[in-house]
C-alpha cells in the first residue's frame, strides 16, 4: 500500500527529474541509465553524474547527493589488471575520482552536499538552483573528455577537485604513458615508488616492497614501452 506521503513524494521526485535534471543533462550529451548520466569520449573515458539516494533527515522527503565523477579509461584498465571486477561500458564512480555537488542554501540539513525535496513546490526550487548549480560542472566535465584539457588541469592546479593529489598524478601518469617515457612521467614514478616503499616501511613489509617494487609504477612503465 502505498500512502499519501510517498505518493507526494515521488510526484516531487519526476517534477524535479523530468522537469530540471533530464533537460540539462542531455543538454550536455550525457545518456540517463536510472540515476546515473553518463558522457564518452573516442577513447572510452567516462564522465558521470549519480544522483544518489541518502536516508537523509528522515521523514518523506526525498534526500540525495549529487556525485560528478571522472573515469579515464586508463584507470579501469589498471582496475581490470589487478583482477578487479570493471564494466567498460557501464563505469561508476567506484572506478574513478569525484566530487559532490553542494547546496547553494543547506537550510534542510547539516550536510551541505544533501539535496532535500519533500513537495512539489520544493521540487520546482530545488530543480532550479540544481540545474545552475550543474552546469558549470557538467560544461567543465564535457570540457576535460578531451584529454588535452585533462593532462593540463592535473598539471597546473594542485586545487583541482576531482581525487586527492596522490590520484590525480596516477592519473596524469596514465595518459603521459600513452606517449612513452618521459621526464615528467619518471619524476612522478619515482615519487610512487617512494611512497609505497614508504607505506611499505610502516607495515613492516619493507623487504618484500624492495623486492617487487611499486606494482602501479610497474604496470605505467610496461605501458609507455608499447607506446614507442
Amino acid at each position: 500500500m502505498v500512502v499519501a506521503g510517498d505518493m507526494g513524494t515521488r510526484k516531487a521526485r519526476n517534477v524535479l527529474f523530468n522537469r530540471y535534471v533530464n533537460p540539462v543533462m542531455l543538454e550536455f550529451g550525457f545518456l540517463r541509465d536510472r540515476r546515473i548520466y553518463r558522457r564518452f569520449n573516442g577513447l572510452g573515458d567516462c564522465v558521470l553524474v549519480e544522483f544518489q539516494i541518502s536516508q537523509g533527515i528522515g521523514g518523506d522527503a526525498y534526500c540525495f547527493y549529487v556525485v560528478l565523477t571522472v573515469v579515464p579509461r586508463p584507470w579501469m584498465e589498471w582496475y581490470a589488471a589487478q583482477g578487479l571486477p570493471v564494466d567498460f561500458d557501464r563505469p561508476t564512480q567506484a572506478h574513478g575520482m569525484e566530487e559532490r555537488l553542494d547546496v547553494p542554501n543547506p537550510v534542510a540539513s547539516t550536510r551541505p552536499d544533501l539535496w532535500v525535496v519533500d513537495t512539489v513546490e520544493s521540487a520546482h526550487i530545488v530543480g532550479v538552483e540544481l540545474a545552475v548549480a550543474l552546469r558549470p560542472w557538467l560544461r567543465e566535465l564535457v570540457g576535460i573528455l578531451d584529454r588535452e584539457v585533462f593532462v593540463e588541469r592535473l598539471r597546473e592546479r594542485d586545487d583541482y577537485p576531482f581525487g586527492s593529489r596522490s590520484g590525480r598524478d596516477s592519473v596524469l601518469a596514465m595518459f603521459l604513458s600513452d606517449r612513452g617515457m618521459s621526464d615528467e612521467l619518471e619524476a612522478i614514478l619515482n615519487k610512487d615508488e617512494e611512497e609505497f616503499r614508504t607505506r611499505a616501511v610502516a607495515t613492516d613489509e619493507e623487504e618484500l616492497a624492495t623486492a617487487a617494487g611499486s606494482p602501479f609504477a610497474k604496470w605505467i612503465r610496461e605501458r609507455a614501452a608499447r607506446a614507442t
